[in-house]
């Protein structure tokens, strides 16, 4: 047997033999990035365990949840917990957040203004649409002194705490344009505006340069507030398959691809 012949019948062997061991399959929902590149460091310490670890991409992040809970998928790794909590609300579904996986930069973006000191009067800021992400970007704009939130919605460190809308804005002194869009839409939005408020998940998709942040918040409260977690089916959470997948998610080893892949623009949360 030459050499090629010998590699290929080895080879041959190697895959029926892991996909005899391969018993159980899973399909996570999940962004490009950083969500499905980590997800994709993990497939093999899971092939290992005889767990086939299926990646399904989603530019929209309701959709994913919305595939989790009519079980078209298995479980999400997408969102945060407080997304989760409004979702479950208005959908009147019960998905269920498993493991906190890593915690993702909130940013302050602009291609045309330098500094904080230099916004302009009436300047525009986008930010997303959604609930949580508006409330986000208001808790933000108010850390900057940009605006005023009242006082009951002016922090946000519980899910039970309730988070701020533009009807909460109760001083604007620079009179700034705030402008609500679709998440998914915030890069192609960013030439056109002054600035853009957008997670971190959308920063690293684009390639987005790192010179024209004016502000990053980094979510680190020590609670996991604004960690991305795992998310499946309360009965699903003790499936061999999702546990397996939790714990390669919260190994040393996944740690260590985070903190070597990403260099800090992401950080562990567990």
């Amino acid at each position: 047997m030459n050499l090629f012949k010998k590699f290929a019948f080895t080879l041959g062997l190697t895959v029926v033999a892991s996909s005899t061991f391969a018993n159980q399959s899973i399909t996570v929902g999940a962004t490009e990035t950083p969500h499905g590149v980590i997800l994709e460091s993990i497939k093999p310490q899971l092939a290992k365990q005889g767990i086939d670890l299926k990646i399904k991409i989603y530019p929209d992040f309701e959709q994913a949840n919305v595939d989790v809970a009519t079980k078209k998928i298995d479980a999400s790794y997408i969102v945060y917990r407080p997304y989760i909590a409004r979702f479950n609300t208005l959908n009147k579904t019960n998905l269920v957040s498993v493991v906190p996986v890593h915690i993702e930069p909130f940013i302050l973006y602009s291609n045309k203004v330098k500094s904080l000191k230099e916004v302009p009067y009436g300047a525009m800021v986008v930010i997303a649409n959604d609930v949580v992400d508006t409330g986000r970007a208001l808790l933000l704009l108010n850390k900057l002194n940009l605006i005023t939130l009242k006082s009951e919605v002016n922090h946000y460190d519980a899910l039970t705490d309730k988070l701020p809308t533009v009807q909460d804005i109760t001083s604007n002194p620079k009179n700034l344009e705030i402008r609500q869009y679709n998440a998914e839409k915030l890069a192609d939005i960013i030439k056109i505006t002054d600035f853009v408020i957008l997670n971190g998940n959308i920063f690293l998709q684009e390639k987005l340069n790192k010179s024209n942040v004016l502000y990053m918040e980094r979510g680190l409260d020590g609670k996991n507030i604004w960690a991305e977690y795992l998310v499946t089916r309360p009965n699903d959470v003790n499936d061999v398959a999702v546990k397996k997948v939790a714990q390669a998610l919260n190994s040393q080893a996944t740690k260590d691809f985070i903190n070597k892949t990403f260099k800090g623009e992401i950080s562990p949360a567990f």
